[in-house]
This record gives C-alpha cells, structure tokens and sequence, in this order.
C-alpha cells in the first residue's frame, strides 16, 4: 500500500510540476508584453494615419508638454526570429519592472542616443544593460524611441505614465487632435493585457482538478484498502505493507 500510494503521489506531483511551470512561462510571456506599473493610460497608433516623422514630432512634443513617458511595446519578426521591442522616451528617470543582471537601464540622457537593453547578450558596443529572461526564451529590446524608428515604423500599444497624473486627460485631447484622430479612437480595442491571461487561468484550474483530484483519489484508495485490510485482519490473514 505505501508503495502504491508514493508511485501516485509522484505521478501526480510531476503532472502538477509541469502544469505549474507552463503557467510560470506564460506569465512570463505576459510580462514581456506588459508595459511599467506606473502606466496610466495605454493607447494604440494603429489606427493612425501619418507621416512616421510628424507622428514622432507630435508624441515627444506632446510628452514633453504634459512630463509623459512613453513606452511602445511592438514585436517583429527578424531573419525568421520572433523579438518583442518596449521603445522608450522618457521625461524622467523610472526604472523599468524587469531585473537587470548586468549593466544600466536606460535614462533621459540616452534618449538621443542608440543605446540599449535586451534580454540577451548581442556583444554590440551600444548594449547597455542585460535584463533577466526567468527562461531564457524572450528576445526582448528596449530602446530609446528615435533609435528605433531610424530602422521601423511605429506600431503597437504604446503606456504612457505622467509625472502629474492630472495630465492624462489633456494629453489624449491635444495628442488626438493633433494626429488629427478622436480621443476614442485613441482609446478604442485597447488590448488591456489580458494577453495570456486566459492561458494562464486554464493552467490554474487546472493545477486545481488536479489537487482535487489526488485528494479524492487519496481518500478513495484509503478507505478502499483500509476495509480490505479489516477484511483480511477478521479472517487471520497477516498483513505485509
């Protein structure tokens, strides 16, 4: 009987195991995709139509006026190699919600400079600073927004934080008004970062059938040769473990 129940107790804590470090993964993932604690608000240029130039003149001008940090998190697919980007241009100094395990993170100064940051080592002189990737899987960049668009157009979902949170709701006017688009349109199919999150709760309930489900088959297989065991014990039969 103890060796029955140890074998189930293995299956079942390598099952449980593996589901939980599928879910550390995607929680992972989602961190990748998220942008700064201290966000605000979070808008989207897909819908914008203009000149890549005008659209970065109108945000850092914008972001300037109001004391905003833009962050825009975008991915791209590069010689057949998925890379997620978070493009930065800061007012003022944050830190980012990413461990550093080596180097710097990004600031003010290097906004009007080519430096930058990745999850992995690129041995370019102009890497900064190394963030750590729990399972080494995400190539992830984040650089200042006008090294960026040397080589990219702008996409994606961009977080914007303030200074003065009191802010925000100017920001959206002038922004929206001067990219000649609706504050809503700005605003509208925001994907509000449940990337990943329903993943992520199926690997939770999961974890949980599966705890239930050890639990009932414990007290099954308990009760079931605990009675064997009586059985045996009223008719003489020794019992051997």
């Amino acid at each position: 009987m103890k060796k029955t129940l140890f074998i189930i107790s293995m299956i079942m804590i390598m099952i449980s195991s593996y589901v939980f470090v599928q879910e550390q993964k995607s929680l992972d993932q989602i961190s990748w995709d998220s942008g700064p604690s201290t966000q605000t608000m979070m808008i989207s240029l897909d819908s914008v139509e203009a000149e890549k130039e005008r659209m970065v003149q109108i945000l850092t001008e914008t972001a300037d006026k109001y004391e905003a940090n833009l962050e825009l998190v975008t991915n791209r697919t590069i010689n057949g190699d998925y890379y997620r980007f978070h493009i930065l241009y800061l007012n003022y100094d944050q830190s980012l919600d990413y461990q550093l395990v080596s180097g710097r993170e990004l600031t003010v100064d290097d906004m009007n400079t080519d430096n930058f940051i990745a999850t992995f080592e690129t041995n370019a002189s102009n890497q900064i600073g190394t963030y750590q990737d729990l399972f080494n899987d995400d190539k992830v960049y984040f650089m200042p927004l006008h090294a960026y668009v040397k080589e990219y157009a702008l996409y994606g979902r961009m977080f914007v934080s303030f200074l003065n949170p009191d802010n925000s709701e100017l920001f959206l006017t002038e922004l929206s008004n001067a990219l000649n688009v609706s504050s809503e349109s700005l605003t509208d199919n925001v994907d509000l970062i449940t990337l990943g999150r329903d993943t992520v709760q199926r690997f939770q309930q999961l974890n949980q059938v599966i705890l239930i489900s050890f639990i009932l088959a414990l007290i099954y297989f308990v009760m079931f040769h605990s009675k064997k065991i009586s059985v045996m014990k009223l008719n003489g039969i020794s019992v051997m473990d």
